[in-house]
């Protein structure tokens, strides 16, 4: 009978996790071939049992080291200590561990000084200053350095890893695996009825905000703008054409309107920032105003489009169609 490999996957934050999470299932599926275990340091908490619980993984060894005011000393000496222990007791055939995080290298030194082989989980990124990203730089090439296999996600991270030495027999370009983790969570919910109306409904809810939000920040932006860009005041252009109109008072006039788009412009994103009756009025104050702007260009600069292609070809009725939207529905989603 066909011995079983035993692996230890040994992770600590939230991006560690989602990324093993394809691997730990990848593996879990075939238990004839593969014993895993599944050791957590819990370098973040919270945002670590999130995703173990999104992804349906119950850790197997919970090494529990977050602490208040920890710093990197902390983390990597508890780290490095706990797995040794982990280590010497299950002393599994591979340990694999994901990318650069004080997690990562500790727990490969662990497996280093306990002459156990070692997966890298995303090897061969790079950016060859130690400073920068601090400390993951230095993280991941101390943990290539002891690494006997190294899955790199694309060919420029299995070039890097060739540059420096490392056989290419021991490289496997995989990807990466934040995609395997994209497509398993869309399957999962796709073959879970409670799961899709529960997310459809979120992503309903918050795709409304945020098409509002672009619809708001497209009137307000545009209208601001186009008042900014008369400055400063008065604006020679507008106020040479409503003399040209034989208009009294072209400058004041010209004035007026371009600070009512720049306010106009302000006040509709704003209003979107106040809650409650106050920030309605404020939404439909702005709203009004580039209303009436509007029907004075289309009256006095645009006459000869009215119901024709020009019309519908030009910004203009959009500014104009969003400024009744604004008018009639305030802050109301």
């Amino acid at each position: 009978m066909k011995s079983k490999i035993k692996i230890i996957l040994a992770f600590g934050t939230r991006p560690e996790a989602i990324k093993m999470a394809p691997l730990y299932h990848a593996l879990k599926n075939h238990p004839e071939d593969f014993d895993v275990l599944v050791c957590v340091t819990a370098q973040h908490r919270e945002m670590l049992d999130q995703v173990l619980k999104v992804f349906n993984i119950v850790p197997d060894i919970d090494l529990d080291l977050m602490e208040p005011g920890q710093d990197l000393f902390d983390v990597t000496s508890s780290v490095l200590l706990g797995m040794r222990d982990v280590l010497k007791e299950h002393n599994p055939d591979i340990l694999l561990v994901h990318g650069d995080t004080a997690t990562t290298m500790s727990s490969s030194i662990a497996g280093f000084y306990s002459n156990i082989r070692i997966g890298h989980i995303e090897a061969g990124l790079r950016t060859f200053d130690m400073q920068s990203p601090f400390p993951e730089e230095f993280n991941r090439q101390v943990t290539t350095k002891i690494s006997n296999l190294h899955f790199a996600p694309t060919k420029i991270s299995k070039e890097n890893l060739l540059n420096e030495n490392i056989l290419d027999k021991n490289i496997f370009v995989t990807g990466n695996t934040v995609i395997d983790a994209l497509f398993w969570m869309l399957e999962t919910i796709e073959s879970d009825s409670k799961k899709k109306a529960a997310v459809t409904k979120f992503l309903d809810s918050k795709l409304k905000i945020f098409a509002f939000w672009i619809v708001r920040l497209t009137l307000g932006l545009s209208f601001f703008f186009h008042g900014w860009g008369k400055l400063p005041l008065p604006p020679e252009k507008l106020t040479a054409w409503f003399d040209s109109m034989e208009m009294i008072y072209p400058d004041i006039i010209a004035s007026l309107v371009s600070l009512g788009e720049i306010g106009a412009g302000i006040g509709i994103i704003l209003g979107g920032f106040i809650s409650g009756s106050f920030g309605a009025f404020v939404t439909r104050l702005s709203a009004f105003s580039i209303f009436v702007i509007m029907i004075g260009a289309f009256y006095l600069a645009h006459s000869d489009w009215f119901i024709n292609e020009n019309l519908f070809k030009s910004e203009q009725i959009y500014i104009f169609v969003l400024s009744i939207f604004f008018l009639v529905n305030g802050n109301n989603k």
